[in-house]
């Protein structure tokens, strides 16, 4: 394990589940959840979809604010419903730089040190400039919630496998009936119930 701040640790390697803000060239910010490796204390690795804005932003900006949320409505918000993001969730220390989430618990400032472009992803090396850990009291995942986060990164995937990959998009499909019935059998989590309302409309709407 490494330390990032003297109160948070990683495993190298290991993908962690994140919101990344980014700016656009006309300073449109953009929000996006995203899994994040880290490859020493202060490098992150990020591949994402060519097609992305994220992608985008980082290829032409070149920085962006990693997020630690515990919040599965931001992380439902940002990966299915971007259009009514709440502004209200963003911070902004300046219009020229991507704007934090006001209750993430930390915060890494990180700009673009090496790309490789590949022919559907884009790998990026972020260099990390510099850390902003809160003391925010937050309530940590139970087990519904992580196979609710599990399913929104899943939801986010399942367009792209529609057409392409039947029988990925079958599996994902599959994964996601299946922590739906998890969370409907033993979710008393007023949030988790509210998010899984969000997911079966969303799905309904597919």
């Amino acid at each position: 394990m490494v330390e990032i701040t003297p109160s948070f640790r990683v495993e190298l390697e290991e993908i962690y589940e994140v919101l990344i803000t980014t700016l656009s060239p006309e300073k449109h910010y953009n929000v996006a959840p995203m899994g994040v490796i880290f490859r020493s204390d202060q490098e992150i690795e990020l591949r994402i979809f060519n097609t992305s804005n994220t992608c985008r932003n980082l290829q032409h900006v070149g920085k962006a604010r990693i997020n630690f949320v515990n919040d599965l409505f931001l992380f439902y918000k940002a990966a299915l419903d971007k259009q009514h993001f709440p502004e209200t969730a963003l911070s902004w220390k300046s219009p020229d730089l991507p704007p934090g989430i006001k209750n993430a618990w930390l915060i890494l400032d990180v700009q673009v040190h090496a790309i490789k472009k590949q022919r559907e992803m884009t790998h990026f090396v972020l260099k990390i400039i510099s850390k902003q850990e809160k003391i925010i009291r937050t309530a940590p995942f139970c087990r519904s919630h992580y196979k609710l986060l599990e399913t929104i990164i899943h939801l986010t995937r399942l367009p792209i496998f529609k057409e392409r990959d039947p029988y990925e998009f079958a599996s994902l499909k599959e994964a996601i009936d299946e922590n739906i019935r998890y969370v409907r059998a033993h979710s008393r989590s007023e949030t988790a119930l509210c998010v899984l309302d969000l997911i079966l409309t969303y799905l309904d709407n597919f």
